[in-house]
């Protein structure tokens, strides 16, 4: 089992490694050359999913009031992690197009890809 699926572009179908996925930046299609994003629908699924998580444990320990409110924000990104582990298995990221920033245009244009 690997640990991170392999990617594939939504308009190509060409193969993006997973180590040029990062947070908050275009990924650069070796392919065909568009610049694709995670899917926002992705990201806020997982994001929610940890969030209630975090409430549902420490519900389930009888936290309340503020120690559940900063038990959430302190176990909120273990298990954004764990979610993003888990649901990456089955359900592979789904990318987007996106409109390049004005610096990618500029590395593109150089034929630079960082």
């Amino acid at each position: 089992m690997r640990l991170r699926p392999e990617v594939k572009c939504p308009l190509c179908s060409g193969t993006i490694d997973g180590l040029d996925i990062r947070a908050r930046r275009a990924i650069p299609c070796r392919s065909c050359g568009a610049f694709l994003h995670p899917a926002p629908w992705y990201k806020n699924l997982i994001s929610l999913l940890a969030l209630a998580t975090s409430f549902g444990l420490l519900w389930a320990l009888s936290a309340r009031g503020f120690r559940l409110a900063l038990g959430a924000v302190l176990l909120w990104s273990p298990a954004f992690l764990f979610w993003l582990l888990i649901f990456g298995q089955i359900v592979p990221l789904q990318l987007e197009e996106c409109a390049p920033r004005r610096s990618e245009v500029k590395r593109r244009r150089r034929g630079l890809f960082l």
